[in-house]
């Protein structure tokens, strides 16, 4: 591995953190999940992480003033955002799994994205627990715009996978773990978020680690 790789992880931290994405406490920890990876594994795995980052940025920042006027623009992200999307991915990059890892990322790439860019529908999400219709932002509210971006967001990890590793299987598991994992999230959102039991970053957390460890079991099942 050259060392130079390792300037990547820490330019992207300083970016977020100077373009007010990041706080500096998250901004650094974002920087030491990015060396770890790229220490454990190799830069391949830093960059499906730094994919996510990109997209999640990107669809961020989407009509950002039409967001704020309904109040649901996205503020500075903390330290929690970070550890909810990039525990997992840790956790599986330590653990040398690539499936695991590809799928946690990619559903934390699906579900940025999915809300991010649901809540600029023009109509109003459903639960995904009643079906029924509820208010842009509630916790497990899912619309076709968002589900659109959902897929979009698994699609583009699952075939960055693929130039990068030349797996089919890989790239198929990490679309299909992006999906499930995004759901689980919106499920856990209409149910213990909703009921306060548990926060966003712990409902980030469990679906990325439940994708990752279906990604995990699948690798040792092939």
């Amino acid at each position: 591995m050259e060392p130079i790789a390792l300037l990547l992880p820490i330019i992207a931290g300083l970016v977020a953190y100077l373009a007010k994405a990041l706080d500096s406490v998250s901004s650094s920890t974002g920087i030491v999940i990015g060396i770890i990876i790229i220490l454990s594994q190799n830069l391949n795995w830093f960059l499906i992480l730094l994919a996510f980052l990109i997209l999640g940025a990107v669809a961020t920042n989407m009509q950002k003033d039409e967001k704020s006027s309904i109040g649901l623009a996205q503020k500075q992200r903390k330290i929690g955002n970070v550890l909810g999307n990039g525990l997992a991915p840790l956790i599986m990059a330590l653990s040398g799994n690539l499936f695991g890892f590809c799928a946690a990322v990619s559903t934390a790439t699906a579900d940025t994205l999915s809300s991010e860019i649901g809540v600029l529908s023009s109509k109003k999400p459903f639960c995904i627990i009643t079906l029924e219709e509820i208010e842009k932002g509630a916790d497990g509210g899912v619309s076709l715009l968002g589900t659109a971006f959902e897929i979009i967001g698994a699609g583009v990890i699952g075939l960055i996978s693929f130039i990068l590793f030349q797996s089919p299987l890989l790239s198929l598991m990490t679309f299909i773990g992006g999906i499930i994992g995004c759901n689980i999230d919106s499920v856990l959102g209409a149910t213990l978020e909703r009921r306060e039991l548990i926060g966003n970053a712990a409902v980030n957390f469990i679906s990325t680690l439940s994708a990752g460890l279906l990604g995990l079991a699948v690798s040792y099942m092939i």
